[in-house]
């Protein structure tokens, strides 16, 4: 999760994308709808990697991507 907002940044992302709040193992952005798509991909990739360096694991991380106008909607 620290390593997100860095991400964003080098993507040029970060004055499109906010992330608001973290609820248990969820992440909450608040993020321009012409930025959506690419603001997914990139946190995905961030948190699907968040080992790495240091431990590469047998087993992946999987991260779920949801969007919508509502926490609601975006489950």
């Amino acid at each position: 999760m620290i390593r997100v907002p860095p991400a964003l940044k080098e993507h040029g992302l970060d004055s499109q994308a906010y992330m608001l709040l973290t609820v248990h193992d969820e992440l909450i952005f608040e993020v321009a709808e012409s930025a959506s798509t690419q603001t997914s991909k990139v946190i995905q990739h961030v948190m699907e990697s968040a080992t790495l360096p240091i431990l590469k694991l047998s087993v992946p991380l999987i991260v779920d991507a949801g969007q919508g106008s509502s926490w609601d909607e975006a489950h």
